[in-house]
């Protein structure tokens, strides 16, 4: 399903870096994109992964799709190190270049700040100049106490509606006891997944994805999918016999 980019794409040795410890930091639509991107990388002897995916079904059939599908991997550890760089480079040129936020009010470009997970250290970083700009005293600590808010909202986990725990639930044990494994798996995984399933931030921290009470739920769902397996088969078996 994936494959790595050109061997002119990227550097030789980067493509020999071991996966682990590398998230993916950045989505890209177009090579050209994703070539202009890696140079500040470069330059900074940032080590870095590029993935290409393949699209699922072929673009004579949908069209030439937009959907991304070239991955920038990164060092977790990197994740701040990257904003930071990306962040001085957009400082030294004033946010001249980036024309997307031109028509943002004060209220949307001060939302940028405050949603660091859904922008890129690009637009936060023209944020900030063009609310500068306007007068708005945005300093240092003001961001910093801004992200840190947010990623204390971010580690306290997803809370899904209670109604899926209780649907995957309702699989593992119904399905398992009739041994029906379509049931079965995606209970079990599902379990697995609310328990102890876990994502990146934007700084590149690890978190558990979900809150603690929607992990409990996964636990209780994990151990009812296998019991409830392990009952149905001792059961069926008995009933056969």
């Amino acid at each position: 399903m994936k494959d790595i980019l050109d061997d002119d794409f990227i550097d030789k040795n980067n493509n020999e870096l071991p996966s682990k410890g590398f998230e993916t930091y950045r989505m890209f639509t177009h090579e050209s994109i994703a070539k202009d991107f890696v140079t500040i990388l470069d330059a900074n002897k940032i080590p870095y992964k590029l993935e290409k995916g393949e699209y699922l079904l072929d673009g004579s059939i949908i069209g030439n799709s937009i959907q991304p599908n070239i991955a920038l991997k990164i060092l977790a550890s990197d994740f701040s190190t990257v904003n930071q760089l990306l962040e001085k480079d957009i400082e030294a040129k004033k946010g001249e270049y980036y024309e997307i936020l031109d028509d943002f009010t004060k209220e949307e470009l001060f939302d940028i700040l405050t949603n660091p997970d859904e922008w890129s250290a690009e637009a936060i970083a023209t944020a900030r100049i063009r609310l500068q700009q306007q007068g708005e005293p945005v300093d240092d600590n003001y961001i910093k106490y801004l992200k840190e808010k947010r990623l204390a909202e971010i580690h306290k986990g997803r809370n899904p509606h209670i109604a899926w725990p209780i649907i995957y639930l309702i699989l593992g044990m119904v399905g398992g006891f009739l041994v029906l494994f379509l049931a079965i798996i995606p209970a079990i995984g599902m379990g697995w997944y609310y328990w102890q399933g876990k994502s990146v931030d934007f700084e590149g921290t690890r978190y558990y994805t979900f809150e603690e009470q929607i992990r409990t739920y996964g636990l209780f769902i994990f151990i009812a999918a296998i019991g409830s397996t392990l009952i149905g088969f001792v059961f069926w078996t008995y009933l056969w016999n």
